[in-house]
C-alpha cells in the first residue's frame, strides 16, 4: 500500500459567481495560485475571514476565494501549515468527510449561500427531525445557540491596500457606508471589493 504522497492527488471545487466556495477535507492540500483560503471567527452577525496560508490543514473547514465561476484545483501535500494549531483553536467552520445528518443541541449551523444577491452564511433547510444534511467536503459555520443572528455577512481581514491616487484604477469607489464616491480624498474606501487606504 502506497502512502498518499506517492500519488498526485487533487480535489476540484467549483467557485461560485461571487468568488467563494466552502471546503472541508480530511487530507492537507496546497492551494492553487490565485486562490486564498480563510478560517472564520464570528463577532455579532459578522463572519470575519482570516487567511489560512498556502497549506489547508486536514480536518478544518475553510472558505476558498478565487476567480468567480472557475473550478479551483487543490493538490495533496505533505507540507504542514505552521499555524494549524492556532487555526484549529479559533476556527468556527466545521465539516464532514461524508454526508451527515446534523442536529444542533448546543450550536446552530449555517451554510455558505447567496440570498437576495448577498453572500453569507444562512441556516440550511431543515430535515424532518429538526436537523439538516451536511454535505460531504463542505464547511459549515457553527455558532453557540445564544446567537440571535439569522445570517452572517462575510468580512475578509486581508484586504487593506495602501495606494496613491495615481495608482487607482477606474473601478467604482465606495465609502465605508456603501455610498459611491466620485472624487476621493485621503481615507479608507472600497474599490473592486477590497478595502483600500488612499494616502
Amino acid at each position: 500500500v502506497k502512502e498518499p504522497s506517492a500519488y498526485q492527488i487533487t480535489y476540484d471545487i467549483p467557485i461560485n459567481s461571487y468568488g467563494y466556495a466552502s471546503l472541508y477535507l480530511d487530507l492537507p492540500v496546497l492551494l492553487s495560485a490565485g486562490s486564498t483560503a480563510y478560517y472564520c471567527i464570528v463577532d455579532g452577525d459578522r463572519c470575519y475571514l482570516y487567511p489560512v496560508g498556502d497549506v489547508i490543514p486536514a480536518g478544518i473547514g475553510v472558505i476558498v476565494s478565487s476567480t468567480p465561476n472557475i473550478v479551483c484545483s487543490l493538490t495533496y501535500t505533505t507540507q504542514v501549515n505552521p499555524n494549524q494549531e492556532s487555526i484549529l483553536a479559533k476556527n468556527q467552520l466545521i465539516g464532514f468527510a461524508k454526508d451527515s445528518v446534523v442536529v444542533g443541541v448546543d450550536y446552530d449551523y449555517y451554510a455558505l449561500n447567496v440570498k437576495d444577491n448577498r453572500m453569507g452564511f444562512y441556516k440550511p433547510q431543515t430535515a424532518t427531525n429538526g436537523g439538516f444534511v451536511a454535505k460531504a467536503n463542505k464547511a459549515y459555520l457553527r455558532v453557540p445557540k445564544e446567537s440571535e443572528a439569522t445570517m452572517f455577512t462575510l468580512h475578509r481581514k486581508d484586504e487593506t491596500l495602501i495606494v496613491s491616487i495615481s495608482q487607482m484604477c477606474d473601478d467604482v469607489i465606495y465609502d465605508l457606508q456603501g455610498r459611491v464616491v466620485s472624487s476621493p480624498v485621503s481615507g479608507v474606501y472600497i474599490i473592486g471589493g477590497k478595502k483600500v487606504v488612499i494616502k
